[in-house]
Formats: structure tokens, sequence, C-alpha cells
């Protein structure tokens, strides 16, 4: 299309998806394995802990720090959450969720 008298002609550079991939469900399954044998302990432990004092109530901050001063190594953002509802789903731990926004939980006995 020509632009007319006075105006200017705009070109529009086509936009490229970026290629998504897909993991397969085994290999999400390995790396939740690999991930849990990093730092589950280290969440049981901090939820084991939380019971014994009469603690129960922390923020996923609270966690995640505590996690990662005490395991070795790079942990991914979102890792310490992803790992604490997974030992959930497989009852080795047990908790509340007391406020979403304030990421607040509470651990409770199994």
């Amino acid at each position: 299309m020509k632009p007319l008298a006075g105006q200017q002609s705009l070109v529009f550079a086509p936009v490229i998806a970026p290629k998504l991939t897909v993991v397969p469900a085994d290999s999400h399954t390995e790396n939740l394995r690999r991930v849990r044998a990093n730092i589950g302990a280290a969440i049981e432990k901090f939820c084991a802990d939380r019971l014994a004092l009469q603690t129960p109530r922390f923020h996923m901050a609270d966690l995640d720090g505590w996690v990662r001063e005490t395991v070795r190594g790079p942990i991914a953002p979102e890792s310490v959450g992803r790992i604490l509802r997974d030992l959930r789903q497989s009852k080795r731990i047990n908790y509340v969720l007391r406020s979403r926004r304030a990421s607040e939980y509470e651990v409770v006995p199994l």
C-alpha cells in the first residue's frame, strides 16, 4: 500500500514465535526426582523442626532462604515450592496454605 502525500511508510517485520520445547513426562519425573533428592531432606527437616519448636507457621521466603543456606549448589527459583508440594502429595509432610497473598504456610502433623 502506498502512503499518502506527506505520510511516512511503516514497514512491519514478521514476528517469529520462539520454538517451544516439549519435555517428555518421564524427563519431567526424572527432573523432579533429581531436585527432590537434592533439597527434599532439607525441606522435611525444616518442617519437622517447625513442628518440634511449636512454630508451625512460616513464609515461603523463610523456607526458601533456609534451604539455600543449608543445601550446597544452585537451586532454581521455584524448586523449593515445587518440592514442598511434591512432598505433601507423597504424604511425607503436611501443611496448610494460610495466605496465598502473603505466601504463608502452616505445617500440620500427618
